[in-house]
């Protein structure tokens, strides 16, 4: 048997809202092997979102334990053992193009030199390279 490459163990995930507590996330017990294909399938706000945001370490489960290739979601993301493509375009208007793909990087604590380096990089390889100074806005 293959250790599993995501697991969540008993998650809960309650959110506080002006209306009271809501649970997105009830003791959710769930394995996913290397290789094995899933889909999260089902109505608005049944929780799909929240468990990828918990696999992403963009939120913290109200109790349980969640893994990724056996470590913490925080450890593998520093570990760069995933990456996270966001179903609608998210980039801050107020950030230049280059400082929005920096954003990781800086997360992660790399030195300012490296990330821009990086970046410029990254841009160049999609065609951008040219337009790293500009806003989102000023992309079509």
């Amino acid at each position: 048997m293959h250790t599993p490459i995501i697991e969540f163990d008993r998650i809960s995930k309650i959110y506080s809202s002006g209306a009271g507590a809501i649970s997105a996330l009830h003791d959710v017990t769930l394995s996913i092997a290397p290789g094995e294909f899933i889909a999260l399938i089902g109505p608005s706000g049944c929780g799909k979102s929240t468990l990828m945001r918990l696999i992403g370490d963009l939120e913290q489960p109200t109790s349980g334990t969640v893994r990724v290739n056996n470590k913490t979601p925080r450890q593998a993301r520093l570990d760069r053992e995933y990456g996270i493509v966001f179903q609608s375009p998210v980039l801050y208007e107020w950030r230049t193009i280059r400082k929005n793909v920096e954003l990781p990087l800086e997360l992660m604590g790399q030195p300012a030199a490296q990330r821009r380096e990086r970046a410029s990089n990254l841009l160049r390889l999609v065609g951008l390279g040219d337009f790293g100074e500009a806003y989102p806005h000023q992309l079509s």
